[in-house]
């Protein structure tokens, strides 16, 4: 696997990755520096409200917020460009926006609107399973 490769983390991962299995194997990754997140705004803005949502413990929210604020495996961007490619779920295509704005190669995520895309602009939408499949 080469040093470090950019992706976008969809809040189904993150939060899944809790319950460990694939989706926390993927946070391993980025905890290890071996992915590079790439987050807009919106996006961490979803991952707060959304772990809020979930009521994790302490230990948990801690986890996420060292990981989050680890400067070296993140790459913070606010993208300028907007795009219509989702359809069924327009609040989706900040995920794709974030992947343009941060040039990453991959966005990982459970979520079957994003998943129905596929592949935008030689961004590749992969489940955990899939990504880590791809990269071994």
């Amino acid at each position: 696997m080469k040093k470090s490769i950019r992706v976008v983390i969809d809040t189904n991962v993150l939060i899944s990755s809790f319950w460990g299995k694939k989706p926390g194997e993927i946070i391993a990754l980025w905890s290890a520096g071996k992915l590079t997140a790439v987050i807009s705004p919106e996006i961490l803005n979803e991952y707060m409200e959304v772990m809020q949502r979930f009521n994790l413990s302490e230990d948990n929210m801690e986890a996420v917020m060292e990981v989050l604020s680890d400067t070296a495996h993140n790459i913070y961007v606010s993208p300028s460009e907007k795009v219509n490619v989702v359809k069924k779920d327009s609040s989706d295509n900040k995920f794709i926006e974030c992947a343009l704005a941060g040039k990453a190669g991959f966005i990982i995520s459970g979520d079957k609107h994003l998943k129905n895309v596929g592949e935008y602009k030689g961004i590749k939408i992969l489940t955990p399973a899939e990504f880590l499949d791809y990269i071994s």
